[in-house]
């Protein structure tokens, strides 16, 4: 250990004596008006870090008056490495004055104007040298970050544009697709990110780009392909959210469910995202998930009539009747004109052996199907067969040949149907009408007893 220390200290003296003695064989040479060597030392110590030594002999050389471009540059590096950007800056420009097509120099003065931070004089060089040099990737490159670096996203896209069609960098690529994103060109950033991923296929940066133009694109099957490519370490809020919707989307539901889950571990106050969670248990048929987080849907916002109606449902499923009848009946509350709500209030009355109460809610279900028969077919059916089972039970037989008739017209050999008409007419004394319909039954099932019972009671055998 003592030993490398020994040696390093070797090596600096050793550094420090070279330097010291380049200054003294360099003022030598100026005293002899040997300038072109003097300066060749002075290259050789900035080369070296030796910048302080350097700058001693360029300023000698000044003094002198040996100056011309490579020596205003040479000043302009030195006063760089040694952290005086001002000096620098000024003796860059008086070599660029002498030299204006010089690119090298106009980097070093665009690249010195963007560490003090004047980005505008900085851009205004680079676009200096592009004018001089179109093909320039660096220069455009450039532009392109300070751009972005302020958010000015259109610009940026734009010279990164320029810069890609010369070189294709990964960087590039990157910004680009963001940019892009941000101005929300997804057409472009899409295209941009497939070319990226075709050079960089391991890249999830251009992958999770990538992914936001593909969901904005409502290109749900590649979202998702992407945003599983991910790891969680590049995943945010919206990113756990956009790849949980996608997925519902591709019918993904069970994943789906994962992604959501991780949305509310992160913000448990988007009431939004435990609406979307419970659908997905739903569709899934995980009622008592659902149930659990409709419930949790509606805790943040006592209003929400959809909640309360899945709640519901989703009670009813699992055969809690009496929560589904208490949420259905909340729902019903918030919005009066749902079919489905009041079919399924009617059902869980019926569950319930409520009877009157669910004939009021299949009534208000063939209120609100009227005209609507090809929507709500097996609701409108089955509200009226019920009525007309329960008006005839209660011989009430007018009225239930009413509701039966209404069945009929859409399912006409009904054979449960048909009996009752048959016996409502049979009990009114509509004799015809009666043998009419018990000789149908008798077409549709010759051993039929309820059809031989009443022709041969009538007659009509």
């Amino acid at each position: 250990m003592l030993r490398s220390h020994f040696i390093f200290f070797l090596l600096l003296i050793s550094i420090r004596l070279f330097a010291q003695d380049s200054f003294s064989i360099a003022q030598s040479l100026i005293e002899k008006k040997e300038y072109e060597n003097a300066f060749i030392i002075a290259k050789n110590l900035l080369n070296k870090d030796s910048a302080n030594i350097a700058l001693k002999i360029l300023i000698q050389l000044q003094y002198a008056n040996y100056t011309n471009k490579d020596v205003y540059e040479s000043l302009g590096d030195a006063y760089s490495k040694l952290n005086i950007n001002e000096l620098a800056l000024s003796n860059y420009k008086k070599a660029e004055s002498i030299d204006s097509t010089n690119t090298q120099i106009k980097f070093k003065i665009a690249d010195l104007l963007y560490k003090d931070k004047k980005y505008k004089d900085s851009i205004n060089e680079y676009l200096k040298i592009i004018s001089i040099e179109p093909n320039n990737a660096k220069g455009y490159f450039n532009v392109a970050i300070i751009f972005y670096q302020a958010k000015l996203y259109t610009d940026a896209a734009l010279m990164f544009e320029k810069y890609l069609g010369l070189e294709k960098s990964l960087v590039a690529f990157q910004k680009i697709t963001s940019a892009l994103i941000e101005t929300r060109n997804y057409e472009k950033a899409y295209n941009y990110g497939l070319e990226a991923l075709n050079l960089y296929p391991t890249n999830n940066i251009i992958k999770k780009n990538l992914a936001l133009a593909s969901y904005a694109l409502r290109k749900y099957d590649e979202s998702a392909k992407y945003y599983l490519a991910l790891p969680d370490s590049l995943m945010n809020i919206n990113d756990y959210e956009n790849a949980a919707r996608s997925l519902m989307q591709i019918k993904e539901d069970s994943v789906a469910i994962k992604y959501f889950e991780k949305v509310i571990e992160l913000d448990s106050s988007r009431s939004n995202i435990y609406l979307d969670l419970a659908n997905a248990f739903f569709k899934n048929h995980n009622y008592e998930q659902a149930s659990k987080y409709y419930l949790a849907a509606i805790k943040r916002n006592e209003k929400n009539e959809f909640a309360y109606r899945f709640l519901g449902f989703s009670y009813f499923q699992i055969r809690n009747y009496e929560e589904a009848r208490k949420a259905l009946l909340k729902a019903s509350s918030l919005n009066d004109t749902i079919v489905n709500t009041y079919y399924y209030l009617a059902q869980s009355y019926k569950n319930l052996d409520s009877l009157n109460q669910a004939i009021e809610q299949f009534k208000k279900v063939l209120t609100l199907t009227a005209n609507k028969e090809k929507i709500y077919l097996d609701q409108l059916l089955e509200a009226n067969y019920f009525l007309g089972q329960r008006a005839f039970l209660s011989k009430n037989y007018a009225t239930a040949i009413q509701y039966l008739q209404k069945v009929l017209e859409f399912k006409p050999n009904d054979v449960g149907t048909l009996e009752m008409l048959g016996l409502s007419y049979h009990q009114l004394g509509k004799i015809e009408n009666a043998i009419r319909i018990y000789k149908k039954i008798k077409q549709l099932n010759p051993n039929n007893e309820v059809a031989k019972k009443g022709l041969r009671m009538l007659s009509a055998d």
